[in-house]
């Protein structure tokens, strides 16, 4: 039985816009599904909000802060293993990752929000279900997206392996149960560059492992089309006013 829930999370505040605080209101409507270790990764440098701005957001003294210099190319694989490093393999926890979606996006696209705002909704919202479907599989998410047999051949953006990859969780938002990643002898075997963390799960599990809560098998392009729009409430500031 998992009774322990944790949150490692990378944010990249770009301070051309107001996404990265948009994606830490979802974050922080649902702060109390969290009651084990909170570990948040921040982008620091040119173009970046101060780190110190950042936290008045999440107010938490339990949070543990890490910052990292932005790369454009590492993106969000620059904290990944750093932030595994300090979770253990525990068989009663599991961990939810995700990162602040579309900041490198337009604002106004409605369909990167819409999926952003959902991947929230239903790993969160939907937390103890999660919680269930960790007991017979080693994670679940959101977009389960499965590949045929050289079904991403052109995605030259990916690397070999990834590309050899049968599934993945378009979007990037996932729980696993912690002894299933960590207790693994190769959990570090998955190289981090570009996209390595979105294709980390698949190099490990096989698609029959890995559970969907939302949106199994979606339409290609997400950020084309998203099946269930979820706009930010127009007063969205207001979680920020809130005790």
């Amino acid at each position: 039985m998992i009774h322990t829930r944790n949150l490692i999370y990378h944010c990249s505040p770009f301070d051309g816009n107001d996404v990265w605080l948009r994606n830490l209101a979802q974050l922080r409507r649902r702060w109390r599904v969290f009651n084990g270790r909170r570990i948040v990764s921040v982008a620091t440098g040119p173009g970046m909000v101060p780190l110190e701005r950042v936290k008045r957001f999440l107010p938490d003294a339990a949070i543990e802060w890490l910052t990292f210099p932005n790369c454009k190319i590492q993106r969000e694989c620059t904290s990944f293993y750093p932030m595994l490093d300090m979770l253990t393999p525990s068989p009663f926890e599991a961990t939810f990752y995700a990162h602040a979606k579309g900041v490198t996006r337009n604002p106004c696209d409605d369909n990167v929000t819409s999926w952003r705002n959902n991947m929230y909704a239903n790993l969160l919202d939907r937390a103890e279900r999660c919680m269930d479907l960790l007991a017979s599989h080693p994670c679940v998410g959101c977009y389960r997206m499965f590949h045929r047999a050289g079904g991403l051949r052109k995605a030259t953006h990916l690397t070999d392996r990834e590309r050899a990859c049968e599934w993945h969780y378009a979007g990037t938002y996932f729980w696993f149960r912690n002894s299933h990643v960590l207790g693994r002898d190769d959990w570090r075997s998955v190289l981090m560059g570009g996209w390595a963390v979105e294709f980390y799960l698949p190099q490990l599990f096989r698609h029959s492992q890995a559970a969907c809560v939302y949106g199994d098998n979606p339409p290609p392009s997400l950020y084309k089309q998203c099946s269930e729009p979820r706009l930010d409430p127009p007063d969205w500031p207001a979680i920020f006013l809130e005790d």
